[in-house]
């Protein structure tokens, strides 16, 4: 197909999309010299996301006859690593990792992977058309991303409309307060619910994003922008009130405890039909299930804010390693060129619930009626897509997922312990900065902060 048949049969508000993705493909054609076994793809995703996942690939092997994608599953993170590491099986083109700790993949296998907007080039149409909320927790200190985005997400209340119309409760497109939330979650509870809520990934949702929602510092020096030497300094009065709610829902029998995948299969299963987590546990309901969701943003304390602050994307990647060839080269423009089509990344939105990877991909979403089936979506999407800072804090806080991790474990812990909020949130911080030896900023600082 010519360039402008491919723009001919592209709706008038997708065009500027489709030239981009047309260019690039008929620029970046894969050649009939494909070894069928050089290109591959390593990931962990699970149950509906990754029966998604596999489609979309499937749907690029129809669409590129000279070439396929073979795709292998990893029970973990960690299996996936000690295989690259390993060497033994044939190396992927694509790996699945988490945003902000490349360096922990990388070191299983030294100087392989590329810049994935780097390997693009600064020519590259796709480069300018990635929203900046998808790609900003794949950014390095420079502003670039290193990564394709897969299960980019934002924190989200979530929850199961039959539940609630079950216990009698009103279907909300916006809890007014954590209050109202909490109230809902007893309501779940006394009618027989074994949890309420379920929360996974709680610092990310309560340390780093209630800060940013509430428009409250998580670092000092305004969150590593006016130099290094920051501290992360998310231990204020708002947080241990904040902390304090959550243990008080622990001890009530209304929030899941245990890891965040056993709180992630919590909800999935029905089992607490609030989520206060990731947008991507979308991904984890069954296509029979997903008409009775509704979701909506985070409650705010409006003794702290009165109006909605940022939120902070986290999730995998897809991270490429560097093309021993020709032809493996034109394979990750063609796949690379295959993710950024409106439609895929529609489908892939709309399928898991991660970030829209385009505005074209939010437009061409919203004119399927996704937004009005899918109550509240549409309100965080249009937040997402004016997002415009190619460089978002707290993006390039020094090992930024370590402190997510240590966080994770801390809060979790005190879970079981019934350790005191202040105690929990003074000693994550201690933890945070001695992982960052005190200063929260990179080393570039300076360089990206003029990029802002």
């Amino acid at each position: 197909m010519t360039f402008s048949a491919v723009l001919n049969s592209c709706s008038p508000v997708l065009k500027t999309a489709c030239a981009l993705v047309a260019a690039l493909a008929i620029t970046a054609a894969p050649s009939a010299a494909f070894a069928k076994d050089d290109i591959s793809i390593w990931h962990t995703l699970k149950g509906p996301s990754a029966k998604a996942f596999s489609d979309l690939v499937e749907d690029f092997n129809q669409q590129n006859l000279d070439s396929h994608i073979a795709l292998k599953a990893f029970a973990s993170a960690d299996e996936l690593k000690a295989q690259l590491k390993e060497g033994k099986l044939p190396a992927p083109q694509w790996v699945q990792w988490s945003a902000g700790n490349p360096d922990d993949l990388y070191g299983a296998k030294p100087n392989s992977f590329e810049i994935v907007q780097e390997f693009l080039g600064a020519k590259s149409p796709l480069s300018g058309a990635a929203s900046a909320a998808a790609t900003a927790p794949f950014r390095n200190s420079k502003g670039k991303w290193v990564a394709l985005p897969l299960t980019a997400a934002v924190p989200v209340v979530m929850y199961r409309a039959d539940a609630f119309e079950k216990v009698g409760l009103p279907l909300v497109t916006q809890f007014s307060d954590w209050r109202e939330l909490q109230n809902a979650a007893y309501k779940l509870r006394d009618s027989g619910f074994s949890c309420g809520i379920a929360s996974p990934n709680p610092a990310w949702v309560h340390m780093e994003n209630l800060s940013a929602w509430h428009s409250q510092p998580y670092t000092t020096k305004d969150d590593g922008a006016d130099g290094d030497g920051g501290q992360y300094a998310f231990n204020s009065l708002m947080h241990v009130r904040h902390m304090a709610l959550i243990m008080s829902w622990v001890k009530s029998d209304l929030l899941m405890t245990g890891d965040s995948e056993k709180a992630l299969q919590a909800w999935g299963s029905g089992k607490c039909p609030i989520l206060l987590g990731p947008s991507t546990a979308f991904g984890e309901v069954p296509e029979s299930q997903r008409s009775q969701i509704v979701i909506t943003q985070m409650p705010l304390w409006d003794e702290v804010a009165k109006t909605q602050g940022k939120l902070f994307p986290n999730g995998d990647g897809l991270y490429l390693i560097k093309p021993a060839n020709a032809d493996q080269k034109k394979a990750a423009a063609a796949f690379s060129a295959y993710w950024f089509k409106p439609d895929v990344a529609a489908r892939w939105h709309q399928k898991t619930g991660a970030v829209p990877l385009t505005l074209e991909a939010q437009a061409s979403t919203k004119k399927t009626g996704f937004y009005e089936r899918i109550p509240g979506w549409g309100v965080i999407s249009e937040k997402l897509a004016a997002v415009k800072s190619t460089l978002i804090k707290p993006f390039h806080f020094a090992k930024r997922q370590q402190v997510l991790n240590a966080g994770d474990k801390e809060i979790v812990n005190a879970f079981d312990s019934g350790k005191a909020a202040k105690a929990v949130l003074d000693d994550s911080v201690a933890s945070a900065n001695a992982i960052t030896g005190a200063g929260v900023a990179d080393t570039n600082t300076k360089a990206a902060k003029a990029k802002r």
